[in-house]
């Protein structure tokens, strides 16, 4: 999926079902490969997830992988995903996978 999507460096990039964070670690991943490791670290990450367990698996593995630089937002209602007003989605600058 991060071939796909080709995040690139200072973007902001959102998950709103972040499981295990391991899509978020592969946009990273993709953005030290084609811009180098201090173009990686400039990625924004946001993260959403409705089981508390996993919610706390993806924050641990965040940190296991030396990413510092995340928001994980409180699990979404049906009616208001907490993630949508911290990057809007119709902006160039933000992807969400």
């Amino acid at each position: 999926m991060s071939e796909i999507v080709e995040p690139q460096p200072s973007q902001h990039v959102c998950d709103w079902a972040a499981g295990s964070g391991g899509l978020l670690l592969q946009c990273r991943n993709y953005v030290e490969r084609h811009y180098g490791k201090k173009d990686s670290e400039r990625l924004f990450f946001y993260m959403q997830e409705s089981n508390p367990s996993t919610a706390n698996i993806s924050r641990i593995n965040m940190y296991l992988h030396g990413v510092r630089g995340f928001h994980q937002a409180p699990p979404p209602t049906a009616f208001e995903p907490h993630i949508f007003g911290k990057a809007k989605q119709n902006d160039s600058d933000n992807l969400t996978v």
